[in-house]
């Protein structure tokens, strides 16, 4: 059992100062990783910064509870399971501020051929 998971064990009758002390230990060793999945979805600073910040909030949100859900016992290790929590809120964040992309209603509209030349043309994703 790793650093982290014996932290996320103890972590709800924990008392608020050492509580952000296990915080301030999970992000030194794991703020890293976090930013290379925010990577993966932003290239501009701003928005990066923007994206980690509300990854961090939600992972620190009601006493680390998305981070308590971590089963070391599991299949994957604790690692690549934030990678895809990470990835995860990286999409909530980026549909919170962009919304979910959609077709346009008269191409979804259209005969499959048509939407495939939309499509190849750039006017749908």
């Amino acid at each position: 059992m790793g650093v982290t998971s014996r932290l996320i064990e103890w972590v709800p009758g924990l008392p608020a100062k050492e509580m952000e002390e296990a915080w301030d230990r999970f992000l030194g060793e794991y703020a890293g990783l976090i930013l290379q999945v925010v990577h993966l979805f932003e290239r501009d600073s701003d928005r990066v910064d923007d994206c980690f910040l509300f990854v961090c909030e939600q992972l620190k949100k009601d006493r680390l509870r998305r981070l308590r859900r971590f089963e070391a016992n599991g299949t994957a290790t604790f690692s690549t399971w934030l990678r895809a929590v990470v990835r995860n809120l990286c999409l909530d964040w980026r549909r919170q501020r962009f919304g979910r992309p959609r077709i346009f209603r008269s191409i979804a509209r259209s005969p499959p051929r048509n939407r495939i030349l939309a499509v190849c043309c750039g006017l749908v994703d």
